[in-house]
């Protein structure tokens, strides 16, 4: 434990490393993250023995609580900013995509210039290419000490990405991780930039919509986008003669929803009127920022999913005499052409994970 600051949250921190190989050796955080709050879940399953038969005893003994083994879980939210993000979002798609420089300029982009697709996460861990997290949590007490909180080898098995119009684009995700413990020593968490988060209301900002295969347009009536990618894994795989968890592995099709908060403008009417016909929608949302030095590039943080359906939503309920609104619930899908169900950009200055 280290002198930081008085006991509350103001002196908390959470910092990542990539760990590339799952249960490899804790690899030292060195990314320190913006983020708003972290909620670790410790599951140290038990087994209790019995209930043992024994002259009259009516309660299980302590001595046959045994500890079968220890993992971890972790949700974190945030904004989504212009530095120490990368890492997050590769892992998010399970994608082992690099940050590529921009020619000899300052911008660079995660999985080079097409972005990154969505990945099962395993797929990288065999050559050692994985974007798995290992984190540290300064957890600080009213002692005016921090306590480092290290958890190993994590996966994301939900990401919450929200683009809203009045609000900064922002995340959630969930972290499950092999185990926690508690004796690597704190780190003195630094943070190399200041970040600015991502908004939609730069003027190069987009949302555009097309009813496939047009493509897609400025579309106007959206409030907010919600998009949210869920990994099904298998993560509770222990064998005979380990001490932690074996590497979580997919055992299912990813869950990668949508939902639209939309009022029923006249150029949202085709939108809606999609469900009814079965047809697909393409969807791009693009938030940009300052520009990047001489490189001709902005901060940018984007999505495309290009084959999309609604599944409920798309009848404008009239509730009385405020605008009629509604909110669209959707479910990305492969098109005929094979492209990625869904993609996302991430151009910064930021070099490294």
């Amino acid at each position: 434990m280290t002198l930081i600051t008085a006991g509350s949250g103001l002196g908390s921190f959470v910092a990542v490393a990539q760990q590339k190989k799952y249960g490899g050796a804790f690899a030292t955080p060195t990314r320190t993250l913006y983020f708003k709050t972290a909620k670790p879940t410790w599951d140290p399953h038990p087994v209790q023995g019995g209930p043992y038969l024994a002259a009259g005893r009516i309660a299980d003994i302590g001595s046959a609580h045994v500890l079968m083994y220890r993992d971890a879980k972790v949700t974190l939210t945030g904004d989504v900013m212009t530095t120490s993000m990368a890492l997050l979002i590769a892992s998010a798609f399970g994608s082992a995509g690099k940050l590529t420089q921009s020619g000899t300029t300052t911008a660079y982009e995660l999985g080079g210039v097409g972005g990154i697709k969505l990945e099962a996460p395993e797929s990288h861990n065999a050559t050692s290419e994985s974007t798995f997290i290992d984190m540290q949590i300064g957890v600080p007490y009213t002692t005016a000490e921090v306590n480092a909180q290290n958890y190993h080898s994590g996966v994301i098995t939900k990401a919450e990405f929200v683009f809203d119009r009045v609000g900064l684009v922002s995340y959630s995700i969930d972290i499950d991780f092999q185990y926690v413990e508690f004796t690597t020593a704190l780190i003195a968490p630094t943070f190399t930039t200041n970040g600015v988060p991502f908004a939609m209301n730069e003027g190069s900002s987009e949302f555009k919509v097309g009813v496939v295969p047009a493509t897609a347009a400025a579309l106007e009536g959206v409030r907010k986008m919600t998009v949210t990618l869920e990994h099904k894994m298998a993560t509770d795989r222990i064998y005979l003669g380990e001490e932690h968890k074996s590497i979580p592995v997919s055992n299912g099709l990813v869950d990668i929803g949508l939902s639209l908060e939309s009022d029923y403008t006249a150029a949202a009417k085709a939108v809606f009127e999609a469900f009814l016909e079965n047809e697909a929608l393409k969807i791009e949302a693009i938030a940009t920022g300052a520009a990047i030095g001489s490189s001709g590039k902005k901060n940018t943080f984007s999505f495309t999913m290009p084959n999309i359906f609604i599944a409920s939503g798309a009848e404008p309920p009239i509730d009385g005499p405020d605008i009629v609104k509604t909110t669209l619930a959707a479910k990305a899908t492969i098109n005929a052409t094979n492209e990625p169900v869904v993609s996302a950009k991430l151009i910064t200055s930021d070099s490294t994970y």
